[in-house]
């Protein structure tokens, strides 16, 4: 089992920890769309950008939802990752594994849970993320409001 497999299973149990679950308004609903986000990274600083979610229907049901993204930050580093997302169970938040598009920054890869709300209607997105290899090892956070659906 390698480490990024070892990782999502980690992050898939921390809901049975904690108490961040997603409420029963949003589970098992699609949350694909574009989400306007804010963040805050320790070795980088706030950023904000562009969170474009997918989910792939071929291999999601009622329980389960797999999902591909992107994020484009739009602060001056011009960064886009892209990534993949899994809902494990319904009492689950995403776990998410992404990865830098520019191959000269290897380095640039991590793990992340994002806990799945609602706020004035609107799905809402709050990450904590963990990249091990980036400058020795960064986390950070960031909250995303969904902007617009996309099906």
């Amino acid at each position: 089992m390698n480490f990024f497999t070892k990782a999502l299973l980690v992050t898939c149990g921390v809901c049975s920890l904690s108490f961040a679950c997603p409420n029963a308004e949003i589970v098992g609903k699609d949350l694909s769309g574009s989400y306007e986000c804010k963040g805050l990274d320790h070795h980088d600083g706030k950023f904000s950008g562009i969170f474009n979610l997918k989910r792939v229907k071929s291999v999601s049901d009622g329980q389960h939802a797999n999902y591909t993204f992107n994020f484009t930050d739009d602060t001056g580093h011009k960064v886009i990752y892209t990534g993949y997302a899994i809902v494990a169970h319904n009492n689950s938040p995403l776990a998410v594994y992404f990865s830098n598009t520019d191959a000269k920054q290897k380095d640039d890869f991590g793990v992340a849970t994002v806990v799945v709300g609602a706020k004035n209607g609107k799905f809402t997105l709050n990450e904590s993320y963990y990249q091990p290899t980036y400058y020795g090892g960064n986390y950070g956070t960031k909250q995303c409001i969904l902007n617009h659906t996309k099906k």
